[in-house]
């Protein structure tokens, strides 16, 4: 498993820089790209004793990096005597203590520190830290600030996710220039939920984690149900099961089914056992049909083509193949063991030189399902692709038959009323 590290900027400034052994300076800040959204940290800036020039070292020469000392690789260090460029962003220097604005450019808050975490030897910025506490411990008043945390409580907890962040502007100094939102902060839980669920797809871990804590339970319920099956799963893992089950509540038993659905089930099982009797009977009934295997929706009536077929040949006898079948938009490329090997959608059948064989058209790297995938399974891939039916394949590979969409969709409507 990946060990994620998470540090604050203020702690990490003065770590020692060491280089084969022996410390070359102190860190002085850490620099990002003011293109590159995703708030990665590019470059180290190192400082240096005696009024030796400073080191600007790319981050990719930093082979170890922890709050203890920071390790670099390189070969000669003049070659990285230089100074940031424009489009260099220094957070100690030109984010914090500034003013965040919001997309109206009213004042909302003050950038006190920034939170990031390591993670497969890079360096992320996770969010904005707004608390007072920050300040007051930068300040070497850290018994102050604990009191006014017990105090406080959570209020002392503020923060602002990079994801909310707007890129940073060039030519920014300490003196200049604003951190912006894209969003109104107050305004947070207005958010469509699916616009939010498209945000927090975007974002890592610890943004998710940020922003979720930060919605109100209704707006959390609502964005957890839009989010993708496998964000879903991230997220409830995160969550305690008195959490989980509070939003749970302002769900319907569809709706619960279908998240618990893409959730382990030493995960799912005892979630199911903590909700109401009349609720937990209904989730199960629909959990249960959800894993039925697709093999029951399977039809047989589909256009089976050889892939030494001349696309001629196809085109003058599509009429008759499609005669009687259910999956008529696709043709399936077989092998001589009955082998699927491609797929061919009609509309570009009638695109292609008549000469060619199907196998020179056909599509190779093909969504496909196998007989014991589930429903569920079944409903993601149509809901990701905008197919209109998928192949079924047994465990060598020989068609068998496909699921249509109409026939799933059929499904989910009875299941869910």
């Amino acid at each position: 498993m990946t060990q994620i590290q998470h540090y604050y900027l203020t702690d990490l400034i003065g770590t020692k820089v060491m280089l084969n052994g022996k410390k070359i300076g102190r860190l002085s800040d850490l620099a990002i790209h003011v293109e590159k959204k995703e708030g990665q940290i590019e470059h180290i800036l190192v400082l240096r004793r005696f009024g030796d020039p400073s080191l600007f070292i790319p981050w990719k020469l930093v082979p170890s990096f922890s709050s203890q000392e920071i390790k670099v690789a390189i070969d000669n260090v003049k070659d990285y005597e230089i100074d940031p460029t424009d489009h260099d962003v220094l957070l100690k220097d030109q984010v914090i203590d500034k003013r965040i604005i919001d997309i109206k450019d009213r004042e909302v808050e003050i950038a006190y520190d920034i939170r990031l975490i390591y993670r497969e030897n890079k360096l992320f910025i996770v969010d904005v830290d707004l608390g007072k506490s920050r300040m007051l411990k930068r300040l070497g008043l850290k018994a102050l600030a604990k009191i006014l945390h017990a105090f406080a409580g959570r209020m002392q907890e503020k923060s602002i996710s990079w994801n909310f962040i707007q890129p940073l502007p060039t030519g920014m100094t300490p003196f200049k220039g604003d951190i912006k939102l894209n969003v109104l902060k107050e305004n947070l839980s207005a958010i469509h939920p699916i616009d939010l669920a498209r945000m927090l797809e975007e974002m890592t871990y610890e943004q998710r984690s940020t922003i979720f804590k930060q919605l109100t339970l209704s707006q959390a319920s609502q964005t957890l149900e839009a989010v993708d099956p496998s964000l879903q799963r991230s997220i409830v893992e995160s969550l305690t099961k008195e959490k989980t089950l509070e939003l749970f509540d302002l769900m319907t038993p569809g709706q619960i089914a279908d998240i618990l659905a893409s959730l382990p089930r030493d995960i799912s099982h005892p979630l199911v056992y903590l909700l109401d009797d009349d609720t937990k009977n209904k989730v199960q009934a629909i959990l249960e049909k959800q894993e039925q295997h697709v093999e029951n929706l399977a039809t047989k009536k589909i256009i089976k083509c050889s892939k030494n077929e001349l696309v001629r040949n196809i085109q003058d006898s599509y009429a008759s193949l499609a005669r009687h079948k259910d999956v008529t938009m696709y043709l399936y490329v077989i092998n001589d063991n009955e082998q699927l090997i491609g797929v061919i959608d009609i509309k570009e059948l009638l695109e292609v030189a008549e000469t060619a064989t199907l196998e020179e058209i056909m599509i190779k790297n093909m969504e496909i399902l196998q007989p014991k995938n589930t429903y569920k399974e079944a409903a993601e891939i149509f809901t990701k692709y905008d197919f209109r039916a998928i192949p079924i394949v047994n465990g060598n590979k020989r068609l068998i038959g496909a699921v249509t969409y109409k026939d799933l969709m059929k499904f989910k409507k009875r299941f869910v009323s």
